[in-house]
């Protein structure tokens, strides 16, 4: 079907904030439901993708993926633990953790944390004063180098403090 035979081509952008707030308002549905589904459903099966990465992880070759936020300003560890302990209860899915299936029989599955405690999750380093910015690269770097514990939930947040970055023209 052509947009133009369905009438799609005539939208104006006047009617775009309608159809947004639409989408947004049916994005809100949507998540209210997976939300309510991950809570009544607390044992999940892995996704052929995830178990495919737990299968191949090794202590050599980690599959774990992680990201580097270097923030302006200051932001401590208390006030960082305190964002994510004000908002854990948003994200379910942060307090599974993987069981293995009897003699590999399946997938592993998510299944929930009963003894979830957030400070094993959220670490903080202070960098020594003046570290260059390559050394603190190389510091994130090293820390992503472990293989995850598999006996908690798969996740880790760190925070490194004390970099000072300075510019130059």
């Amino acid at each position: 079907m052509h947009l133009s035979s369905a009438g799609l081509d005539k939208i104006e952008p006047r009617g775009f904030p309608n159809i947004e707030a639409k989408c947004f308002a049916s994005n809100r549905q949507v998540h209210a439901k997976i939300l309510q589904d991950i809570m009544a459903n607390p044992c999940v099966k892995l996704s052929a993708t995830d178990a495919a990465f737990l299968y191949s992880e090794t202590a050599s070759g980690p599959m774990h993926i992680s990201s580097v936020f270097v923030v302006a300003g200051e932001l401590t560890y208390e006030r960082f633990f305190q964002h994510f302990a004000q908002r854990m209860h948003l994200l379910p899915t942060y307090k599974r953790k993987i069981a293995m299936v009897p003699f590999n029989m399946s997938h592993p599955k998510w299944v929930q944390e009963p003894d979830f405690d957030l400070s094993k999750h959220l670490y903080h380093h202070e960098l020594p004063a003046e570290v260059s910015f390559q050394e603190a690269l190389n510091f994130t770097v090293d820390l992503n180098e472990p293989m995850l514990d598999r006996s908690k939930p798969l996740w880790e947040n760190h925070i490194v403090t004390g970099l000072r970055v300075s510019h130059s023209c």
